[in-house]
């Protein structure tokens, strides 16, 4: 819960790869997840010199695999996918690493090999969820009774909920209610509905655990107009802005985050060293649990970004010092 007082990412490696073209697809411009690390890239890109293009994915596979081809077509040396299982878009990735393209990924937990991505840049799924999980149980005394909302479709997410849920089962006075897969379809539609049902059906239910924030933005007016939210603390995962406002409101009772903006800035820097021959590196962007407690230090005007100024870090890399 404490602020990030020391930057642990790299502090050495390759000045900026002299005019390189990247390619930037994020899972979707529509949640502030995926747009933000977008934004951030492109301010990196500046940062190194390059031309930097961010594609906004639509949550389809159909539009993330044309990306690949058009950056294929477009010799791009550099792609980076944001929060995109690989194993959706295996053959455009495969056909780009046969071009000779470094394919990274942000946020997605994928696995490197020669034929998929080249690094993945992931800040640490057992750490957000644990932190979680810990957090909740604390809250309850020690007898959470959570209700799990897991999103399949995104491996990030599921992983760190899945860790909530597996520490929550290790507490021998807690216990889980039950659970329900998801999709990103769902949020505006079944999932309010949802939220409100399981509670009904589950009234032992004190905990509500979803995979990530704007999966809740429709479902918590839903919980309180049910009269339900009252009785049950709903923690999510990303520190998206709008999730800040609902711990500032009383709404929402946590939001676990990894730095999205440290993390688009850490894909880049293991693209410049792929790009200048190096291998990437480990790059620990930082988590933070978020509540009530601690929003107050969060800047109003935007979600959770890693509390120290990171960009300089990795400048002084690019700008050789």
């Amino acid at each position: 819960m404490k602020p990030v007082e020391t930057f642990d990412g790299p502090t050495e490696g390759p000045a900026a790869a002299a005019g390189k073209k990247v390619v930037f697809i994020t899972c979707g411009f529509e949640a502030e997840g995926c747009n933000l690390p977008g934004k951030a890239a492109k301010e990196a890109g500046d940062a190194l010199g390059w031309d930097v293009t961010v594609v906004d994915g639509k949550f389809d596979p159909r539009i993330y695999s044309r990306a690949i081809q058009n950056a294929i077509d477009s010799n791009a040396d550099g792609i980076i996918i944001d929060a995109i299982d690989a194993d959706a878009i295996s053959g455009p990735l495969k056909a780009a690493r046969a071009k000779g393209i470094v394919v990274g990924s942000y946020d997605s937990l994928n696995e490197v090999s020669d034929t998929s991505v080249s690094y993945d840049v992931q800040a640490s799924t057992e750490k957000q969820g644990k932190a979680m999980a810990d957090y909740m149980i604390w809250k309850t005394d020690g007898k959470a009774k959570a209700f799990i909302l897991n999103a399949p479709e995104f491996k990030a997410p599921f992983a760190w909920t899945e860790t909530a849920e597996k520490a929550i089962k290790d507490c021998s006075s807690c216990e889980i209610t039950g659970s329900q897969k998801f999709t990103a379809g769902d949020a505006a539609t079944r999932l309010p509905q949802l939220t409100v049902s399981s509670v009904r059906q589950n009234p032992d239910t004190n905990v509500m655990i979803a995979s990530y924030d704007a999966a809740m933005l429709a479902s918590i007016p839903s919980m309180q107009s049910a009269g339900i939210l009252k009785d049950v603390k709903v923690g999510t995962f990303n520190g998206i802005s709008a999730a800040m406002d609902l711990i500032r409101k009383g709404q929402l009772t946590a939001s676990v985050g990894g730095a999205m903006e440290w993390g688009a800035w850490a894909s880049m820097d293991n693209m410049n060293r792929m790009l200048a021959g190096e291998e990437a590196v480990e790059q620990n962007v930082p988590v933070r649990l978020i509540t009530a407690e601690n929003v107050d230090t969060i800047d109003p005007s935007g979600p959770w970004t890693g509390d120290i100024d990171f960009r300089a870090e990795y400048k002084k890399i690019w700008d050789g010092e």
